[in-house]
């Protein structure tokens, strides 16, 4: 007989070790957790057994409801039961749940439905459930709990990849709770839920881990991240990358609401005087991905990863957030947020307060001040404006820029002087004269220079007001101006990628490539996956400090990794290294692959793009030699 039905597939992570270590303890535990926790908890939630193999257990229940809260009440009653044990006696489940097809015979089950089941148990981490996307789409809004989407996953011995979804075991109510927030209706909710996986004793046992500031969710574990394989050296100082915050609203167009509050988390973090934070330019690389914290980890070369969720419904609004140590597995802190949509920003600064806690990160008066805002002032209209306008500035393109402006035009008519909104239009006006795309350059510039004023006024310690500072000091010409404000900008976020890439520019623009090469050699330890111009920024610091080995190389890396970058920019970069070289062969190749994707480039246009920024510095050098390369003069 063929039917639908919700499966709920789990085993023992790591039993053949445990096994190994002590067979007869591990099999009295095991015992012990079926028939106090998996059996009575099944039955709660009106499941059936079919069978027991060894280290698992195969369940099955008419609603799919019952079975995802099945599953992550078992998981709960577990992290309590197993919080003393240590890494090696750990006894996790693994779980799997999926609603499909499946064949009953003598009592059995068998079918596709199952076996997905089964793979996507295997595919589950120890202490967590994964969800199959089918099984998703029937529970929505009808469950406590959230999920994050992992992405369609490739799994053994099916023929087609799977939507799979990790389920979020810490509940609203739970979130609040541990947020000092221990009302009654928590109180009534956690005594039900406790219940229902195996009794008062559990119950008791949550409730007094809550009182105590104890995470029950808090003993679950990843896959450890090893540091010897780590592609970078790990900082001195506690290193942390936050992850692509997920849109849980199934509205793609909601993917800036996820996009800025992880952002805002990381230039928070990024204030912080004794923390390592990756740039938001590397951690985005892993948007839409299904990744394991401790191949981010390794990646990446940091010990700490966070990662969260965001669902907006209208004025409603959940974010999930976890931070987990990838070197130990251990899941720090966890943390679940029900809101309204108005909360926003006093929401992101208590996540950065949370995570400094975790690590323990003591700050002064001054530096708190300087990090934790509070909103300033925002309204979520205006706020909804600017994040549309930063998503148009990754696309460098005079149409995208017109729209920018005029979407940040109007956040910054809505809230007046906030600091933020002022240098997001300050910026937008810079790029306008930086690409000659302003109608009136002088007129843009004293734009830039009015709004960043304005922000400073608001907010006199933000960074960017001298980012910005730099860029017009450096238009202008006052190369020591902008490299005194980058410094400051600097001092102020020490983990501000961009902020150690313009200093390293701008040095090199003043004519001090050595001093240079380092600190752009930082920016990329920040940005692992870093933007285009680091790179090719510094192929020419080596190029003018004389080590042409290395700004070959560098170019050549550049004209592989975005060939089209620029127009091609690093191939005529490149033609004047081999030029130097006496390769003039090679030297008329790379000026032929750059003239591919500008045929009417002119000496002229280098002239114009390189004396704005740094009179006698490039032009003097490469301008001979790109004219003997044939490159025309108009």
């Amino acid at each position: 007989m063929r039917k639908l039905a919700a499966i709920m597939s789990a085993d023992v992570a790591g039993y053949s070790r445990l096994m190994a270590a002590d067979e007869e303890k591990t099999l009295a535990r095991l015992q012990s957790h079926l028939v106090e926790v998996i059996e009575p908890t099944v039955e709660a939630h009106r499941g059936r057994i079919v069978k027991l193999m060894g280290d698992g257990v195969l369940t099955e229940f008419a609603s799919v409801v019952d079975a995802v809260n099945c599953a992550a009440a078992i998981q709960r009653s577990m992290a309590v039961r197993e919080a003393d044990s240590t890494d090696e006696q750990r006894i996790a489940f693994r779980t799997g749940v999926n609603l499909g097809d499946v064949i009953v015979e003598d009592g059995d089950i068998f079918g596709e439905g199952v076996n997905l089941a089964a793979r996507l148990q295997e595919f589950a981490k120890p202490g967590s459930v994964i969800v199959s996307g089918a099984a998703v789409e029937q529970v929505k809004n009808k469950v406590e709990v959230g999920f994050q989407a992992l992405g369609d996953q490739d799994l053994k011995n099916l023929p087609e990849p799977v939507a799979a979804y990790r389920l979020l075991l810490a509940s609203a109510d739970v979130g609040k709770m541990v947020d000092e927030t221990f009302s009654r209706k928590t109180r009534r909710w956690l005594t039900r839920r406790a219940v229902m996986v195996g009794g008062a004793l559990v119950a008791l046992a949550i409730a007094a881990g809550v009182l105590l500031g104890l995470e029950p969710w808090a003993a679950r574990e990843s896959e450890v991240a090893v540091v010897e394989q780590m592609a970078f050296p790990l900082p001195e100082k506690p290193s942390i990358a936050v992850l692509p915050f997920d849109n849980m609203s199934g509205d793609p167009a909601q993917d800036y609401f996820a996009d800025g509050m992880t952002e805002t988390i990381i230039s928070h973090l990024a204030r912080l005087p004794n923390l390592f934070v990756i740039a938001r330019n590397s951690t985005f690389t892993y948007k839409g991905r299904a990744t394991k914290v401790q191949q981010v980890a390794e990646e990446l070369g940091v010990r700490y990863v966070l990662e969260g969720s965001v669902q907006r419904a209208g004025d409603e609004l959940r974010v999930t957030a976890q931070l987990i140590d990838a070197i130990s597995g251990k899941h720090l802190w966890a943390e679940c947020y029900d809101r309204e949509a108005k909360d926003f920003f006093s929401l992101q600064d208590e996540i950065t307060r949370k995570v400094s806690l975790a690590l323990e990160i003591k700050l002064t008066e001054g530096e708190q001040a300087n990090i934790w805002r509070d909103g300033m002032g925002y309204s979520l209209e205006a706020w909804e404006l600017h994040m549309q306008a930063m998503q148009l500035n990754r696309q460098v393109t005079k149409e995208a820029t017109a729209k920018a402006l005029e979407l940040r035009t109007r956040a910054v008519a809505l809230v007046g002087e906030h600091p933020e909104l002022l240098i997001g239009l300050a910026w937008v006006h810079l790029r306008q004269v930086r690409f000659g795309w302003s109608a009136d350059p002088k007129a843009s510039l004293a734009q830039a220079s009015e709004n960043v004023e304005k922000a400073a006024r608001s907010d006199p310690t933000d960074p960017e007001v001298f980012l910005v500072r730099g860029e017009i000091a450096l238009i202008i010409g006052k190369h020591d101006e902008a490299i005194a404000n980058a410094r400051r900008a600097i001092e102020l976020a020490p983990s501000m990628a961009d902020a150690h890439a313009n200093l390293s520019h701008w040095l090199d623009l003043a004519g001090k490539p050595d001093e240079a090469i380092p600190i752009m050699q930082n920016a990329m330890r920040l940005s692992p996956y870093y933007p285009d111009w680091y790179l090719f920024e510094l192929g020419v610091q080596y190029q003018l400090s004389n080590q042409l080995e290395k700004a070959r190389a560098t170019y050549e890396a550049a004209t592989k990794r975005s060939p089209d970058w620029a127009g091609g920019l690093p191939f005529l970069a490149l033609a004047t290294v081999e030029w130097q070289f006496g390769r003039k062969d090679l030297a008329r190749a790379s000026v032929k692959a750059f003239r591919a994707y500008q045929p009417d480039y002119t000496l002229a246009s280098y002239k114009v793009l390189t004396s704005a920024f740094a009179p006698g510095v490039c032009c003097e050098q490469f301008y001979p030699i790109l004219r003997e390369l044939g490159v025309p003069e108009k």
